[in-house]
């Protein structure tokens, strides 16, 4: 076992000084230590984000979980560290930026002490976080001093039935994806006796509700269609994995023209350019569920007499022209 001369919050908030022992590292039950086991040190948790931030691809989905320490000083809240470091929400922001991309998304669940104060630094969107106090609370040991209450009641929820005896829980309460971040917050909210005050925060809302930790993680729909358009050859769209009962509205692009509620959806280049980048994108609502796929982009183009100057490339004489793959029939002219 390793041991750290360290500090901590004891059940009842005091703080205490000593040697901690480090916690199991086998986490599956398999008799094994698990494999890239990082030091709680600021300079090891700051590799581990960069890491991942070269592994996370635009589908993946990360999920955080910090428990332990937490301490407040000066109305700001920190992670507690090896080496008498901590992380402040300013700079795990800073850390959730190495993963952030177009279309993974990022669910984060905070036991600590003052946990709440990191709830204002999130802003980027994919994301949701759950704390299990406010700013200002110490977080609060089950009875047996086994558990953290919040914790307990949480992990519960997603285990689908209490971690120390095998009662069910039954937290599933929209019946569309399993056990949702956002469910198991409400959940373990309400079954919290300790008078904690957890915090839930999701951006965009329909993030804590379509993520889950199990094998029945919400499928994600997809926008299918071709990548470029013109005035006179529209293009179809449609949505593959799209739950049943949900209604589309489709978010056309500038300069696009069409259906906004129809599946499949036919759009054309309405716009007055040559050439204009656009995007086809779709809000989906299921039930009180609304969220936004993520908008594709398409290069439109114009039939009918322009102005190409802006197009042209090449001099004394010899010009070329540039036109999406797929424009035909041009004529050259001058002035």
């Amino acid at each position: 076992m390793n041991l750290l001369e360290y500090y901590y919050e004891d059940p009842y908030g005091n703080i205490v000084t000593g040697p901690l022992e480090s916690s199991p590292l086998d986490y599956d039950g398999d008799g094994q230590p698990e494999q890239n086991i990082y030091s709680a040190t600021k300079n090891s948790v700051q590799s581990v984000f960069s890491t991942l931030g070269q592994l996370v691809g635009t589908d993946d989905d990360v999920f955080i979980f910090v428990t332990d320490h937490g301490e407040r000083e000066n109305n700001i809240s920190y992670i507690t560290l090896w080496n008498n470091a901590r992380l402040s929400p300013a700079e795990f922001n800073n850390e959730l930026q190495k993963l952030h991309n177009s279309g993974g998304r990022i669910n984060i669940m905070m036991g600590q002490c003052f946990s709440g104060g990191f709830i204002d630094s999130i802003n980027q969107t994919n994301i949701s976080i759950t704390t299990s106090v406010s700013a200002d609370e110490a977080a609060k040991a089950r009875t047996d001093l086994q558990y953290s209450e919040y914790l307990y009641y949480w992990l519960s929820a997603m285990n689908g039935s209490k971690i120390d005896d095998g009662t069910p829980v039954e937290a599933d309460t929209d019946d569309l994806v399993g056990v949702s971040f956002y469910e198991a917050y409400q959940s373990a909210k309400k079954a919290d006796q300790k008078g904690d005050h957890p915090l839930y925060k999701s951006i965009p809302s329909s993030t804590g509700v379509i993520c889950t930790l199990g094998y029945d993680q919400f499928v994600r729909p997809i926008i299918i269609g071709a990548d470029k358009i013109s005035s006179q050859h529209g293009a179809s769209y449609s949505i593959q994995n799209l739950p049943d009962g949900a209604n589309v509205t489709w978010l056309p692009g500038p300069g696009l023209v069409g259906s906004t509620s129809s599946i499949p959806a036919n759009f054309r280049y309405g716009g007055r350019k040559i050439f204009e980048p656009s995007y086809i994108s779709a809000s989906i609502s299921i039930g009180w569920i609304t969220f936004q796929l993520h908008k594709i982009p398409v290069d439109c183009w114009g039939c009918g007499n322009y102005e190409a100057s802006d197009y042209l490339t090449g001099g004394e004489g010899v010009y070329q022209i540039s036109l999406p793959a797929g424009a035909y029939g041009f004529t050259w002219g001058c002035d």
